[in-house]
């Protein structure tokens, strides 16, 4: 099995995780950890790679479970993401194909962020038409980093890997809405494949 932590719009190589064969378990009750892809996804623009980020609600307490982490709403994110991502890829292959699915998640408000990034998750899936290959289940509790699982929750991170015993992902080269201009930028959020492969990214991941 493969231990996995919840992500905004994910990167390719949790997707490549998730149509590996194995199970894969989401662990919701993991202490939240700041600067990761829980909250944050990674889009290519006209000037390189830019994180998007959404604001959560800052607890009192310091040890808040990923399942508890509320969206903070106080400024508008939403509209910022929004624009953001149809400056982006307006002009990419795929963009008006899917617009009118995911465009609905910038305007509705979910009020935990495992709610609104696992409703994401199932969208992709199904845009995919992957969802019979895959099997998802959700730990009872936190898992210690000492068990037989693979553990991706935190090699999977805008950080270099800590543990020499994760696999690597090898990211392929596909077509980029600026690839004339700039370099490809391996392991983006999964919303850039979609976007420049449509349901063929299935084929890429």
């Amino acid at each position: 099995m493969i231990l996995l932590s919840t992500a905004y719009l994910a990167p390719i190589e949790q997707y490549s995780l998730l149509l590996s064969g194995e199970k894969c378990l989401f662990d919701f009750h993991e202490t939240y950890p700041k600067q990761s892809y829980r909250n944050r996804c990674r889009i290519m623009t006209d000037s390189g790679a830019v994180d998007l980020s959404i604001p959560t609600v800052k607890h009192h307490f310091a040890k808040t479970k990923t399942k508890d982490v509320e969206i903070d709403y106080s400024t508008p994110w939403q509209k910022k993401h929004w624009n953001a991502l149809t400056t982006a890829y307006r002009n990419s292959p795929y963009f008006d194909h899917y617009e009118h699915l995911f465009a609905p998640f910038f305007h509705d408000r979910e009020h935990f962020l495992v709610d609104f990034n696992t409703k994401l998750q199932t969208l992709i899936l199904d845009i995919l038409k992957v969802g019979d290959r895959v099997e998802i289940g959700y730990t009872d509790d936190f898992v210690p980093l000492e068990n037989d699982f693979t553990d991706m929750r935190f090699a999977i991170s805008p950080k270099s890997r800590l543990r020499g015993d994760i696999p690597q992902y090898e990211a392929k080269p596909y077509y980029q809405v600026f690839s004339e201009s700039l370099p490809f930028v391996p392991n983006l959020s999964i919303i850039d494949l979609l976007f420049c492969e449509g349901a063929g990214a299935v084929d890429y991941i």
